[in-house]
């Protein structure tokens, strides 16, 4: 009975060494578990999940403060986009470079995939001629004049005005 239970274990093995084998070799085109690409993360999802995941979370709109006025900012009125391919090129670059075939296998059958955090970062274009319009408008719908200085004639003293504020344009467009 002895080699019948030896001989059915060495199947059953080399049958879950298989199985494994062909789930992860399946899979070529996810992410590693640990990578985030510009914040968001992504790993573990296919390249074109990733990229819907990451455009999705950078067309939100964006909410700005200017004198405790919120204000909203949609990223497509200013022709924000992401350059998500070239992104998702060098997570998954991450993913290639961790190792051979065999050993990012073995890697895969211990259980230790979430070795090291990688962070891509963020690679996008923006038109800053937009920018600087959507600034501009701002700056003329929320700037406020400082008020005058008054002079109180009963009491013989100077009544401060009201502070003002103004956007400084070229040092918000870095911002």
């Amino acid at each position: 009975i002895l080699p019948i239970i030896s001989i059915v274990m060495i199947v059953a093995a080399v049958g879950l060494f298989i199985f494994n084998l062909v789930r992860f070799s399946q899979q070529p085109d996810k992410l590693p578990a640990d990578v985030s690409v510009a914040g968001v993360s992504v790993g573990g999802l296919s390249k074109r999940e990733a990229l819907t995941q990451l455009v999705a979370a950078y067309q939100k709109p964006v909410t700005l403060y200017y004198a405790d006025s919120p204000i909203q900012l949609d990223p497509t009125s200013v022709g924000f986009s992401v350059n998500g391919e070239s992104m998702l090129a060098s997570a998954s670059a991450v993913g290639d470079l961790s190792g051979s075939f065999w050993s990012r296998f073995i890697i895969y059958l211990v259980g230790q995939e979430t070795q090291k955090t990688v962070d891509v970062p963020l690679s996008a274009q923006f038109q800053q001629n937009l920018i600087e319009q959507f600034l501009r408008d701002i700056s003329a719908r929320y700037d406020r004049k400082s008020g005058e200085v008054s002079y109180d004639v009963s009491t013989l003293t100077l009544r401060p005005g009201a502070s003002g504020y103004s956007l400084d344009v070229a040092a918000s467009i870095p911002l």
